[in-house]
């Protein structure tokens, strides 16, 4: 899981079951359409399977002018001997090819698995208040793990994102506020977002004279 520019302005969190991803962040120097030459240029060699650019994830990095970050999405694990980023690497002699280091290969190799095994919000809470979700997140992999989503109330058009590490055979229990934006007398939905999968949780704001 990712979290990547949904139409350049919201941060969404992206994670497909069966998935992992590698990122790279792309610094070009002298060209016009850094986005559209990345995308066309770039892919991603894993002994002999090649990978393209995750059309999902290309976005300009706001803090460089010819930056592009990239997500190259492969199987879950992606056991590989050699692995290579490759610049126009449609021909058998690429311009450029940049090795990955033996650590990215172990642990694409033998990923964290991350479960969410628990999401507790309290049935009701007073108007304008904040609540503490409980989420809790197992790892049964054998690498520790980043935990990320985005967790909030469905009246706001965009959630917070939250992350937390989960160690490897471990599960990790983490509590984070929300705050409430519904109307006395009414319900209102938290979710937890992350990619994979989403979870609704509803409470019900207390009126004065139901408090």
């Amino acid at each position: 899981m990712f979290v990547g520019l949904k139409a350049g302005v919201h941060p969404e969190v992206y994670g497909r079951p069966d998935t992992q991803y590698v990122i790279v962040d792309v610094l070009t120097d002298g060209v016009a359409k850094p986005t559209r030459t990345v995308r066309s240029a770039l892919s991603l060699s894993l002994d002999s399977s090649r990978y393209d650019v995750d059309e999902t994830f290309l976005t300009r990095n706001r803090t460089e002018e010819n930056a592009v970050s990239v997500a190259f999405a492969v199987p879950t694990f992606a056991t590989a001997t050699a692995g290579q980023l490759l610049w126009d690497g449609r021909t058998s002699s690429p311009d450029a090819a940049w090795t990955l280091p033996q650590a990215v290969l172990d642990v694409l190799a033998a990923p964290p698995e991350l479960t969410v095994s628990a999401f507790e919000v309290p049935n009701k809470a007073a108007q304008h208040s904040s609540i503490e979700p409980a989420i809790t997140v197992r790892n049964s992999g054998e690498n520790s793990g980043t935990f990320v989503a985005e967790l909030g109330s469905t009246q706001l058009s965009d959630q917070s994102e939250i992350r937390f590490d989960v160690p490897a055979g471990g599960r990790e229990t983490h509590i984070e506020p929300v705050s409430l934006y519904g109307s006395a007398g009414s319900d209102e939905t938290i979710i937890l977002d992350w990619g994979e999968e989403m979870l609704e949780r509803t409470l019900h704001i207390e009126s004065e004279t139901e408090g």
